[in-house]
């Protein structure tokens, strides 16, 4: 797994309250810190993929080792770092209708998009047939 453009590697970690988020990142600091041949790509991929998405969460960011262990660092104590993100998941993503032409945008948006984009036209079709009973 190759970092994101730039070299920045994101460390992410979730807890069921800010206690357990602040635990987490205390044990990933001491895991990572012991193992010295882990390369930060390696450890953002197993976090990732091998761990629960928990109500609170935090995503340190780093082009190199030192800067994402002290990030773990500030996120142990609490404390804001330019490289930290921290949060409450939202609830679950809910489906949408998106109306587009209406409004403040351009008139015929639909349209032009609807011919540059296959898969906006299908969605838009989709959506059609699937309304077509109530409209």
């Amino acid at each position: 797994m190759a970092g994101l453009p730039g070299g920045v590697v994101p460390w992410v970690l979730s807890g069921k309250d800010e206690g357990a988020l602040r635990a987490q990142a205390a044990r990933l600091r001491e895991f990572v810190e012991a193992r010295p041949e882990l390369a930060p790509d390696e450890v953002a991929w197993s976090l990732v993929s091998t761990r629960a998405a928990l109500e609170r969460c935090a995503v340190v960011v780093g082009t190199g080792r030192e800067e994402l262990m002290e990030g773990l660092s500030r996120v142990v104590a609490g404390e804001p770092a330019g490289n930290v993100v921290s949060g409450r998941r939202g609830t679950p993503a809910r489906p949408v209708f998106v109306f587009p032409g209406q409004g403040a945008q351009w008139v015929g948006m639909g349209v032009e998009l609807a011919g540059v984009f296959p898969v906006f036209r299908e969605a838009l079709e989709e959506c059609g047939r699937a309304l077509s009973g109530f409209v």
